[in-house]
This record gives structure tokens, C-alpha cells and sequence, in this order.
């Protein structure tokens, strides 16, 4: 039976992660693989939202890491600390399951992606000659022809991956994220890897909605009646 384990990268968790997390239950996760779930903490100030999931789901494990590099951070030390699975959801904590996956899609060659065929041209200021130094030093990618074009990137920095593939994808993406607007261009970074190194890239998008950060009364009422 193949082990999937699924990683979420957290920041002040919104307790809607109540509800990603609730959804895997109801439609991801049954009999035909192993799962376990983490949340991977990016040095949070606000830790709320994990109490709940301790009462709530005792079995999702909380690892209280300081991670300072982002989704980038979060998924290295998943792979690092729980290298025996077989498949790693990465999925930030405002993303949640809609549709089952079909986890026995996700070959060598192939991921999941939530797809954004826009480049840069979605967000330009990013793509200046710093960050094109910095992130693409000793990687060995080769983005003529491409970092010019509409190509698809891996929106949300969330994505579905084998533990091959993850791994040869941190041997090659070695310069990580440090300020939250690196985290953008790290969603075109992606993206341009799988492209180069011709990983197909599945449409995760029909399988997942993305909950905006803000106001949070609905969650917060649910969760007082349910759990106080």
C-alpha cells in the first residue's frame, strides 16, 4: 500500500484549515493509501487554529518548526523528516480538497498543479534581473524560450508529487524563498521546472478551492457550537 503523506504549509492558520483538513477525511482519504497529515508551522504569532485541530483531529501532527522559507521551507523539511512516504500533497493552509484525487495518477513523470498559464506576465515587478540571479544560481534550467511566454505555473505554490521527483526537484531548486513576495516568484519557478525537466503537469484545479484570507466569522461560529 503506498503512503501519501499530505503537507500543509501554515502561517497564523485561518481556522478555516478546519475545513481543508475536515474535507480530507470526508472525500480524499479512504482505505487505498496510507495517509498521515501534518502542518508544518512558518513561525506563526498566532497558533489558535492548532489547538482546535488537537481537540478536533488529534491524529494531524503539528510540527512547530520556525520554517522562515515559506512553501518552499515547509515541503523540504516534510521531505527531509518524513522520507519514507511515497507521494507528497503539498498544499497551502487556505487550499481544500473538493473532488477526490486520483492519487494512482501521480507517476515519475507526472504531477498534479494548479494550473495559471500566465508567466509573468501575471505579476511582472518580480521578474527583475536580482531575482532571476538569485533563485536561478547553480540550477542548471535553462528558461530561454520560455520565461518570455505565457507558460503555466504552479499557482499557489501547491502541488502533488512522488518522492522521487521531489527529491531531484530539491536537488535542482536549492535558493529558498525569504521574503513573502520571493514566494511568487517561486510559483513560476516551479512551474518552469516541471516544463524543462517535461514533467506532466495535471490540472488540480477541478479538484480544489482556494479560501481567501480575511473575515472568518462563519468558521469561527461553527466551531464554538461544535467544539466548546
Amino acid at each position: 500500500m503506498k503512503k501519501v503523506l499530505i503537507v500543509f504549509s501554515c502561517f497564523d492558520p485561518p481556522l478555516s484549515l478546519m475545513e481543508c483538513i475536515k474535507n480530507l477525511y470526508n472525500i480524499q482519504i479512504t482505505d487505498e493509501f496510507q495517509y498521515k497529515i501534518i502542518c508544518v508551522d512558518n513561525d506563526s504569532e498566532i497558533t489558535t487554529t492548532y489547538d482546535i485541530i488537537n481537540n478536533v483531529f488529534p491524529e494531524v501532527e503539528i510540527c512547530y518548526v520556525k520554517n522562515k522559507n515559506y512553501e518552499w521551507g515547509a515541503y523540504k523539511y516534510a521531505k527531509e523528516i518524513f522520507d519514507f512516504f511515497d507521494i507528497y500533497m503539498c498544499l497551502q493552509d487556505t487550499i481544500v480538497i473538493t473532488k477526490k484525487i486520483d492519487i494512482s495518477l501521480i507517476k515519475e513523470n507526472e504531477v498534479f498543479s494548479i494550473f495559471h498559464k500566465s508567466g509573468f506576465f501575471s505579476h511582472p515587478c518580480i521578474k527583475n534581473r536580482k531575482n532571476l540571479e538569485r533563485f536561478l544560481k547553480n540550477t542548471n534550467l535553462d528558461v530561454k524560450g520560455i520565461i518570455d511566454t505565457r507558460f503555466i505555473l504552479s499557482q499557489h505554490n501547491t502541488f502533488i508529487i512522488s518522492k522521487r521527483n521531489l527529491d531531484i526537484m530539491y536537488e535542482t531548486l536549492k535558493n529558498p524563498p525569504i521574503c513573502k513576495l520571493d514566494t511568487n516568484f517561486y510559483e513560476r519557478l516551479y512551474g518552469l521546472y516541471f516544463i524543462i525537466k517535461k514533467i506532466k503537469t495535471i490540472n488540480l484545479e477541478p479538484y480544489v478551492k482556494k479560501i481567501p484570507r480575511g473575515p472568518e466569522r462563519r468558521y469561527i461560529n461553527e466551531y464554538n457550537m461544535l467544539y466548546k
